[in-house]
């Protein structure tokens, strides 16, 4: 008999089993780099509300007491409202002062870090919990 050409069932599972471990092995950096990427999105959107809030200050005189207020004065905000984005924003402000925070959806999955801003122009971060005027800045 000839033998006809192709592949053992054997060298299938070979193949299979080394690609299980190739993937394995992965799977943790790119959740992590996933994570790196969340947290710098959620670090850019703040520095952005510090310059928009700013932008807000110098018109009216006054920090805008919400997001809603600043995207009615023409001010463009690129926040996600969808419920899938790693990171959950909330601001809050009034005549001399304001605050954002931003906390990841799920914490250790969507990002390790909580970070927050306010008129100082400052942004800090807590690896613990919610980050607050007292959280160390970020460099």
């Amino acid at each position: 008999m000839k033998r006809v050409a192709g592949f053992t069932i054997i060298e299938l599972m070979i193949v299979v089993a080394v690609l299980t471990v190739i993937v394995a092995l992965a799977i943790p950096s790119f959740m992590t780099a996933r994570k790196a990427a969340a947290e710098t999105k959620a670090k850019t959107r703040l520095r952005s509300s510090v310059t928009l809030s700013e932008q807000y200050h110098s018109r009216f005189r006054t920090y805008s007491p919400s997001l809603n207020e600043m995207i009615q004065a023409g001010l463009t905000l690129d926040y996600d409202i969808d419920p899938q984005s790693a990171y959950i924003f909330s601001y809050s402000g009034s005549g001399s002062t304001w605050t954002m925070n931003g906390d990841p959806r799920t914490p250790g999955k969507t990002g390790d870090n909580y970070f927050y801003a306010d008129q100082t122009g400052v942004i800090r971060f807590s690896s613990s919990g919610q980050a607050d005027a007292s959280s160390q800045p970020i460099e």
